[in-house]
């Protein structure tokens, strides 16, 4: 190997070891308040931006919840990437969605949510729901999934905007089911089994169901690119759920 040949791949070696330590690097502190109001504003957003709170998820994600002075509610994310932290994108009246900043990764999920001022809504019910699916196939090949209804209160009247991390005992549920529901031979056996979603529910004081108007006019603004998730959470009504 010649000279020439020695100083290519050491360059090439310092080139790609600085690459690596810039990827992995720890996040610098986040921004302030100020300069999260100076990155919104660049936007185009043209009123007074206020910040509610900075929200996180992992050391490489924020969730920021804004309003304006003309009353809109907004949601922003926020990632650490190799030229420091971006606002990836950003929402206007968002429902209850659910963040995964890694796909098939629950450990990874979070809800997200920032609702307008609400008179009526009193509690956000968010719920981990699997449908019964029975199945029979070939030589009575039989297979049955049961019903799951479990539900985390949020209080409303306290929490307009928030982020929240599965609950534990959804994760190990959703641990032990992962096997079962991705195992092809299982499913070209027997069909496509149930499997587990998301929903969720608002209630005034007595319990009763209040629609929220929050998700009308839903408007998303993506502006780097995103190496996450983020879905809608469905609407659950009281004829779904099951009572004891």
């Amino acid at each position: 190997m010649n000279k020439r040949w020695i100083i290519v791949l050491a360059v090439m070696f310092i080139i790609g070891l600085g690459t690596v330590t810039l990827y992995y690097r720890e996040p610098t502190p986040f921004l302030t308040t100020e300069e999260i109001v100076e990155v919104l504003n660049k936007q185009g957003i043209n009123r007074t931006v206020k910040v509610l709170d900075v929200l996180e998820a992992e050391t490489s994600y924020r969730f920021v919840p804004f309003t304006t002075e003309d009353g809109r509610s907004g949601m922003s994310y926020w990632a650490f990437k190799l030229s420091g932290w971006k606002l990836v994108g950003y929402e206007w009246n968002g429902q209850l969605k659910i963040w995964k900043l890694r796909a098939n990764a629950p450990t990874s999920y979070y809800f997200i949510w920032h609702f307008a001022p609400q008179e009526e809504a009193t509690q956000m019910n968010i719920l981990f729901l699997q449908d019964r699916y029975y199945s029979i196939s070939g030589d009575n090949n039989q297979f049955y999934t049961p019903r799951i209804q479990l539900q985390m209160n949020i209080d409303l009247t306290e929490n307009l905007y928030g982020l929240q991390p599965i609950p534990e005992n959804w994760l190990s549920i959703i641990s032990a089911m992962t096997p079962i529901q991705q195992d092809s031979l299982f499913s070209s056996i027997l069909g496509t089994p149930s499997s587990y979603y998301f929903g969720m529910q608002t209630v005034d004081a007595q319990g009763q169901e209040v629609y929220l108007e929050t998700g009308a006019g839903s408007q998303s603004y993506w502006l780097e690119g995103a190496d996450f998730y983020v879905d809608h959470v469905m609407n659950i009504y009281e004829e779904q759920l099951e009572k004891p």
